[in-house]
């Protein structure tokens, strides 16, 4: 696996990671990760994809990983769009998008945008982050509107307890352990997440391409009602794998293997109808 950095539409290194096939590849896909973490949680994910033929790579959002920026900070959504975009720029098409939680969002966003050209052949979402498991108090809510006008960038704690991302207690206790793993996220990093989620869902009937949406079903973070509630809308080819019993982080769940399996089935069954 090798590493580069690259520069953002504004200047702001971005960090990416590649991982390709030695002879020639299945299909290319590019990774985008969920709020908070960075691609180095994702090798078991890029070693299977690789036994499986396909060449990978993934990028740490601005803010995250070893990209810079502010952590858990945005000033508008869009910019997390121009970092995928130039990731998938560098690489050139044809390829997968597979984005998990923060990352789903950011893709579906981007794709929504538009990539400037870049041939996308399908996109995987997993957990996407399209709204909370829970309701958070509405006077929380309205606070971080207020402070993401008066102090956009003032970082707060984001109250993830580590145990809902997966029943492997071992793989939570390396998140927590992870000195690239931040644990806070800005007022406007939410009022931009609420807008990019929005629009997403505004436009869900203008989506065409393939879409597979695997969702852990007691995901205690991000919203599996809601996830669906986009899948059922979906216009382009779609499929559902539902996980029953898996929490937020499907592919660090004790089931992961599983997990991985039937999305490379889903990525293999596409390149057989190409």
């Amino acid at each position: 696996m090798t590493s580069e950095m690259l520069q953002s539409s504004d200047g702001t290194a971005i960090h990416m990671v590649h991982s390709p096939m030695e002879g020639e590849s299945k299909a290319q896909i590019l990774i985008c990760h969920g709020a908070n973490e960075h691609m180095g949680r994702y090798p078991h994910v890029i070693e299977a994809l690789n036994n499986a033929g396909y060449s990978v790579s993934g990028l740490d959002l601005r803010g995250h990983g070893k990209s810079a920026g502010r952590r858990g900070h945005v000033v508008r959504w869009e910019r997390y769009s121009e970092d995928l975009r130039v990731a998938a720029q560098s690489i050139g098409g044809p390829m997968y998008l597979l984005g998990h939680s923060m990352g789903g969002l950011v893709v579906l966003e981007t794709l929504r945008a538009g990539l400037n050209g870049v041939d996308v052949q399908g996109v995987l979402v997993s957990n996407p982050f399209l709204g909370l498991a829970f309701k958070p108090p509405r006077i929380k809510t309205g606070f971080a509107k207020v402070l993401s006008s008066v102090a956009p960038g003032l970082l707060l704690g984001n109250e993830l307890n580590a145990s809902h991302l997966s029943h492997d207690e071992e793989m939570n206790a390396a998140y927590l352990a992870d000195p690239l793993v931040s644990s806070k996220l800005s007022p406007r990093w939410f009022t931009e997440c609420l807008k990019a989620q929005a629009r997403v869902k505004g436009a869900v009937g203008n989506y065409t391409h393939p879409f597979l949406l695997m969702q852990g079903t007691d995901d205690p973070i991000t919203s599996a009602p809601a996830a669906k509630v986009f899948y059922d809308a979906y216009t382009g080819p779609k499929t559902l794998q539902a996980h029953e019993g898996l929490y937020h982080e499907i592919f660090n769940e004790l089931e992961r293997d599983k997990v991985i399996a039937e999305m490379v089935g889903w990525l293999d069954a596409q390149e057989g109808s190409a």
